[in-house]
């Protein structure tokens, strides 16, 4: 289906321009920009994996209906190409790079995006049900939280212990906190995740922080979001990870010592993944996002290193 096909479903007004949008970052997506003859432009969305070929339609409604600033759908085809609101501004990612923007730790902007994080959070599920929204439909099951930590950091065990003697016995430390904080992380609720925190995908607007790019939404824990998250904000430069102004948004905060945990099992967890070879030669990934994603590991695996001193 053609983006003309779209915007003639929407019943908006004709094309008058349509720009093929590149960036830095992996494009999941064929992505346009499309400018109307009244002016408004919008966003064709048209998915490059096999898998995301089919109607985006009943998920965009369900995510539409729950309150999250969830961006308006005009029009779906059952090739998955949508045409959807088009939310002007500057990523986050890019907000942290531009010297000239930076937001300070206590700036309004690090608030925003705790609220905007908070109101997808919001959306809770019984316990402990999790997985994943698909296009079409939301398949759930009950999951143990702290089963599922445990199984990804034993997965590592034999990663972790050839590194080297300095880390060698993490697998052991993390799963003593795992035991310390099994009772609070199981007191939890499952809820809506975004699923896919590169700071990319929060555009900060005029108003406020906007989540887009809602390609693999899920139910699980909120932990898992949160500490990767935090994660992404030390990748882009904030060391100390989240700052405060950013939990008074979100409304709540955590013991550091558990978001550590989470983090440190979903930092192996990543690292010992297959893909950061195949980065390298996948024609969907830019020249400039290979080169961060190489800074990236280098920077996770350093972090990995320092992790005995932290869990003290």
């Amino acid at each position: 289906m053609t983006i003309r096909d779209l915007v003639a479903d929407s019943g908006l007004p004709s094309i008058q321009h349509l720009e093929a949008l590149t960036g830095g970052a992996r494009m999941d997506n064929k992505l346009t920009l499309v400018t109307l003859t009244n002016g408004q432009q919008l966003l064709a969305r048209k998915p490059i994996a096999a898998d995301d070929l089919q109607d985006q339609a009943p998920r965009s409604s369900f995510l539409a209906q729950l309150g999250i600033g969830f961006p308006k759908v005009y029009a779906t085809a059952p090739d998955g190409s949508s045409l959807v609101e088009w939310i002007p501004g500057v990523s986050f990612a890019d907000r942290l790079a531009a010297p000239e923007t930076t937001p300070d730790p206590e700036d309004v902007v690090w608030t925003w995006l705790g609220e905007s994080l908070a109101a997808v959070h919001a959306v809770t599920f019984p316990q402990p049900l999790q997985g994943p929204v698909g296009p079409t439909e939301l398949t759930l099951k009950p999951q143990d939280p702290v089963d599922d930590l445990l199984a990804s950091l034993n997965r590592a065990r034999s990663w972790i212990t050839q590194r080297g003697e300095r880390p060698a016995n993490l697998p052991d430390r993390l799963t003593g906190l795992l035991d310390k904080h099994a009772e609070s992380i199981r007191a939890e609720h499952p809820c809506l995740l975004h699923g896919d925190n590169n700071l990319d995908n929060f555009i900060v607007t005029e108003h406020g922080v906007r989540v887009i790019d809602w390609d693999y939404p899920e139910v699980g824990y909120p932990l898992a979001e949160l500490s990767a998250l935090d994660e992404h904000a030390y990748l882009n430069g904030l060391l100390a990870g989240l700052p405060q102004a950013f939990w008074r948004g979100y409304g709540r905060t955590y013991p550091r010592e558990l978001i550590l945990l989470y983090r440190a099992i979903g930092c192996i967890n990543w690292l010992t993944q297959d893909n950061w070879r195949g980065f390298q030669t996948d024609p969907a990934i830019s020249d400039t996002m290979k080169q961060k994603l190489h800074r990236w590991h280098g920077l996770l695996t350093s972090w990995i290193d320092t992790l005995p001193d932290l869990l003290r």
